[in-house]
């Protein structure tokens, strides 16, 4: 049987039952990636959300702010309205809405290609690829307005490509209306209108009269709900879709945006070298396609496809110079579907080649060949596909449908907080605080707190509820960070967790006293222990001085308070850049960080900029225990050890304590705790440690006695953790520079004593 075969006329018949299949499998595809958190959310979704629930209450389509938000256009929250009933959170409806946006495309693709092509394995073939496409169908995880554009656009095309063929009023109509909905949905919909006109004007068979009518009547139609809406935009904003600040030439963003085209032609096996191949290869199905329709007329589904592809990569270009566009990858999306359809398109063209060459042999095998070579192509996708819906669901992903986002210490606590009462949360971590509350009450995230963002914060009218900040540590750099909060007025801290700060909006409540605590250190910048909380603070502050990174290296009382995983187990790494647990006010800057709640010898810390040079503006090591509780502690530890025999004998005696090493001396002069102390671990399994490491064949854990030693009673005792992983045997020792080694042991370690 031929690999092609001419589509019968008839409606329904079992390629159309395969397209629908296809179709439902991608709706199931989009609900199971989903079945596990949810949609995902992007700033913009916040602004969705929040006019649909406006909209739901009879306000219309108002922002969480209160204003009228020009640069987002109306359809995608209308939808999620609509769907909700007024009953449903607008957020739970995105999934399924998306699913149906997926099969309704799927089902436009098949029905398109099914009167345009001769085979059916080019109709199933593009329908899979809908589905199988991971940049693709990822999309429709999202709450944003690309989905219902997706859809609209094919819709209209298809229609527009009914009326170049027959001529219709009708179809004619239903392509106006479908591209207006599309101009509803995401502003550069204006591009499809400039396409379809273009191509009703250059269609042949018709009168100049009856085209230039056809033209003017869809133009119309398209245009006007969305210069009805620009029009609002204007009386109420002064603006038709917001202020535009122009950055950059278009030429600057069509190399990314090749490169994003290519990588969905190659996006199983990257190939070095070959980011541009699939470029070339479209672009020679384009032009044949064109040339074959300038030279004979026949079909108009290539200039229309391709013209449409051109428009929309151009508003994207000109989107990404004025800031209306800031991801290329995911504006440029839409694109996919015409050039999917265009590749069938001609993929139909080289089958029919394939089989005219194959003429009457028993065996199509040119045909057969190209056929083989798609399928297991779209099977390799199919699996990768698999695979990726498979991490989606399990929550193997960045942002809020993550599972280290579900486990948050800080969404925990925001879940229990949240409810009804709850007016509004502000938040840096990309709807985080919104989503944390599983959708109750109005709740918001700004996609960028600004300078004057604090007075934003203090609504005139905030209603019966609360307004609540959530403040994540591993969000966005902003202006400022958490202590902007602590120590502005009407801010009430709520809670201080590892990955995250909460506070309530309270106008009566006064701002916190940076200065308030113990002074433990006085440098670059004064340091302060108040609460379980180091505060660092600096009045005069430059520029210099609120950036770059601050060490903070903690030094546990106890070794075995150490994370398993902590860098070189001796110590807890808490390095953080400024921006991000810091603030500049005026020209106070303020840093804040909450301590483990284990015991804390010490802590080291410090401030140098990577991006100048590395240099160290300030560096200090400051003791946190109390010379009573340090000492306490380190007197127990020696009368735990007094009646045992050490594992080595030397300068200092050596000593296994379950996971824990202890050096002891006794008696001890200060002069014993000179210099800089040896530790070299030697693992059982090299590949223990780093890798940088093993030519060497051990790990090195060199440390000062300030920080892991105490001298009490006449007596020297330090104690370390000396690795996470089975140990065969140490080196230590002690030396002092510019005098050479004082003392070196090389102690065995029988029966792995470390494990």
């Amino acid at each position: 049987m031929p690999i092609i075969r001419r589509l019968p006329p008839r409606r329904f018949d079992g390629l159309t039952l395969i397209v629908a299949a296809v179709a439902l499998f991608g709706a199931a595809l989009v609900l199971y990636r989903q079945s596990a958190y949810g949609a995902s959310a992007t700033a913009d979704s916040a602004h969705y959300v929040a006019m649909a629930r406006n909209l739901l209450a009879g306000h219309g389509f108002l922002s969480f702010y209160g204003g009228y938000p020009p640069h987002w256009a109306p359809l995608t929250p209308t939808l999620y309205a609509v769907f909700s009933f007024g009953v449903f959170h607008p957020l739970s409806v995105v999934a399924p809405l998306n699913a149906a946006l997926l099969a309704f495309t799927v089902f436009t693709v098949g029905a398109w290609l099914r009167r345009r092509v001769e085979s059916r394995f080019a109709v199933v073939w593009a329908c899979l690829s809908t589905v199988f496409a991971i940049h693709f169908v990822g999309m429709f995880d999202w709450a944003l307005s690309e989905p219902p554009f997706i859809f609209l656009t094919a819709l209209a095309l298809y229609w527009s490509d009914r009326h170049l063929e027959d001529g219709k009023r009708s179809s004619l109509a239903w392509a106006a209306m479908a591209t207006a909905l599309a101009c509803l949905c995401r502003y550069s919909g204006v591009s499809l209108v400039a396409v379809v006109a273009a191509a009703i004007l250059l269609r042949r068979g018709a009168r100049r009269r009856e085209k230039i009518a056809a033209a003017a009547a869809y133009a119309v139609v398209s245009l006007l709900p969305i210069c009805a809406w620009l029009a609002r935009n204007w009386l109420n904003t002064g603006t038709l879709a917001g202020n535009r600040v122009v950055r950059e030439t278009p030429q600057e963003h069509i190399p990314p945006m090749l490169e994003a085209i290519s990588n969905w032609w190659l996006p199983y096996a990257p190939i070095p070298g070959a980011d541009g191949v699939a470029v070339w290869i479209t672009a020679i199905a384009l032009a044949l396609a064109l040339v074959k329709w300038l030279r004979t007329g026949a079909g108009a589904s290539a200039p229309l496809l391709v013209g449409f592809a051109l428009a929309h990569s151009a508003a994207t270009l000109i989107g990404m110079t004025s800031g209306i566009v800031d991801d290329l990858d995911r504006y440029v999306v839409p694109v996919y579907i015409p050039l999917l359809m265009t590749a069938a398109l001609a993929l139909d063209r080289a089958l029919a080649w394939a089989r005219r060459r194959d003429g009457r042999a028993k065996t199509a095998w040119r045909s057969a060949a190209l056929a083989t070579a798609l399928a297991a192509w779209t099977a390799c996708g199919g699996f990768v596909a698999a695979l990726d819906a498979r991490d989606r669901a399990d929550g193997h992903q960045e942002g809020r449908t993550a599972r280290a986002f579900q486990e948050s210490e800080t969404v925990g606590y925001l879940r229990e907080l949240l409810g009804e009462e709850v007016d509004v949360v502000f938040s840096n971590a990309r709807l985080q605080a919104y989503l944390a509350s599983g959708g109750r009450g109005l709740y918001l995230e700004p996609p960028y707190l600004w300078s004057d963002a604090l007075e934003e914060m203090r609504p005139q009218d905030a209603g019966a509820g609360e307004t609540i900040i959530a403040w994540f540590h591993d969000g966005s750099p902003t202006d400022y960070g958490a202590p902007a909060f602590y120590f502005s007025p009407g801010f009430e801290p709520l809670g201080a967790f590892a990955d995250g700060d909460v506070f309530r909006l309270n106008p009566a409540y006064p701002p916190a006293d940076p200065r308030a605590g113990t002074l433990i250190a006085d440098s670059h910048y004064d340091i302060y222990l108040n609460d379980g909380a180091l505060t660092w603070v600096r009045q005069p502050c430059a520029d210099a001085d609120a950036a770059g990174v601050v060490e903070l290296w903690v030094n546990p009382l106890d070794p075995l308070h150490t994370p398993p995983d902590a860098p070189n187990s001796d110590g807890l790494d808490m390095n953080f850049p400024f921006p991000r647990f810091g603030a500049k006010m005026n020209d106070l800057c303020i840093a804040r960080r909450v301590l483990p709640d284990y015991p804390i010898k010490s802590v080291r810390t410090g401030q140098h900029d990577p991006d100048a040079g590395g240099e160290w503006l300030y560096r200090t090591r400051i003791p946190i225990a109390s010379s009573a509780d340090a000492l306490a502690y380190y007197r127990a530890k020696y009368e735990s050890i007094s009646a045992r025999e050490p594992l080595a004998r030397s300068e200092y005696d050596i000593y296994a304590d379950g996971a824990s090493l202890i050096y002891l001396k006794e008696p001890c002069e200060e002069e014993h705790t000179r210099g800089r102390f040896i530790l070299s671990v030697f693992p059982v399994n090299l590949a223990d440690i780093p890798e940088a490491r093993r030519e060497a064949g051990h790990a090195g854990m060199n440390f000062d006695f300030a920080d892991y030693g105490a001298r009490f009673d006449g007596k020297c005792l330090i104690l370390r953790r000396p690795a996470p992983y089975p140990v065969a045997s140490l080196e230590t020792g002690r030396f002092i520079p510019g005098e050479g080694e004082v003392w070196r042991e090389r102690i065995e370690l029988p029966g792995n004593a470390s494990e």
